[in-house]
């Protein structure tokens, strides 16, 4: 870090050895258990996905294929980079690491700065996207309990609403991102199967 006077001192670079057994550990599993959950729109991804060359008969073997391999290449790739940035994280900063880690650089850093920007940009290009998702659920599951189904406009400005107040309340997203794979992740991926098929 360039500039450590602007960086609050629980920010700064912190290396001791009661690192090596820190609890904290289990934020990081329950943070890697939503990265790496099946995203919702697997089942879009795998109906737009082309069987690729080869007869009509065997169509539906060759997709799979091209999706297991699309899957388990995209998640390699995942876990590759995220190790990387982890790692890299961990050593510039150790204990000191902040759950969103560009918080441990000085505003003035200019590569920080650029790295908020994508952040940024990426969240908001990304949030209709995961909106639609929510959306689609959230009617689905009030459909269930009213028998009807809930107006499409409103129920996308209650959400927004809603987000949008969770947003300016909560600052720590790694704290988010612990609990959303602590609770629903973990739920999504062990939980809820089970039961589907006991």
């Amino acid at each position: 870090n360039l500039h450590p006077n602007q960086v609050a001192p629980a920010l700064r670079p912190r290396f001791d050895s009661a690192l090596a057994f820190s609890p904290k550990v289990f934020v990081l599993v329950s943070i890697l258990a939503s990265a790496f959950l099946c995203h919702f729109v697997a089942p879009n991804f795998y109906n737009e996905l082309t069987p690729g060359e080869g007869a009509a008969a065997d169509a539906g073997p060759r997709k799979m294929k091209r999706f297991s391999l699309l899957t388990v290449s995209s998640f390699a790739l995942s876990a590759v980079l995220t190790g990387v940035v982890m790692t890299a994280g961990f050593l510039t900063f150790g204990g000191a690491s902040d759950g969103y880690i560009l918080n441990n650089y000085a505003p003035t850093d200019r590569l920080a700065q650029l790295a908020r920007v994508a952040i940024g940009s990426q969240i908001v290009f990304t949030y209709p996207f995961l909106h639609l998702g929510l959306r689609e659920s959230t009617t689905a599951l009030l459909k269930a309990v009213t028998g009807k189904a809930p107006a499409r406009v409103p129920t996308s400005i209650g959400i927004i609403t809603l987000v949008t107040m969770l947003a300016l309340r909560v600052t720590n997203l790694g704290l988010i991102a612990a609990v959303t794979g602590a609770l629903v992740s973990t739920s999504i991926g062990y939980i809820l199967p089970s039961l589907m098929l006991g």
